[in-house]
């Protein structure tokens, strides 16, 4: 999954515009669609989300956006330990002791990938006048 920002904060996954309080639940869709759906991903473990910037974006937008992607994963994990074990993720990683392995992560790896940002004026069109 491709997620592109502009300099004017116009977000683009996969090179379809998307608003800031969609990005989590798209994220989460394409990390947990183990093959289901066309373009997405067919595993946790290869569900990587690339998240390139223009240069020129405020950093509170860059913070925004990156913040939404994170919490897709972490809501994916808490969804899955209450699932597995009957807790939420918090507890469920309070319950390891230095020695056991995270199985949540194993289920569920975060995997972003920060590109370096374009220099700006082209890598994004502007965002369509209605929205």
């Amino acid at each position: 999954m491709n997620v592109l920002v502009n300099q004017t904060g116009d977000v683009l996954v996969d090179g379809q515009y998307l608003s800031l309080d969609r990005i989590r639940d798209e994220v989460k869709r394409h990390i947990t669609n183990r093959g289901q759906l066309p373009n997405y991903s067919d595993s946790p473990d290869l569900a990587i989300v690339s998240f390139k910037t223009e240069r020129g974006l405020a950093y509170g937008q860059y913070i925004n956006v990156l913040d939404e992607i994170k919490s897709a994963y972490l809501e994916v994990r808490d969804e899955y330990a209450q699932q597995t074990f009957n807790m939420d993720y918090v507890t469920y990683q309070a319950t390891l002791s230095e020695d056991d392995v995270d199985l949540v992560v194993e289920e569920y790896p975060m995997k972003i990938s920060l590109a370096e940002p374009d220099p700006g004026g082209g890598a994004a069109p502007a965002a369509p006048a209605d929205g």
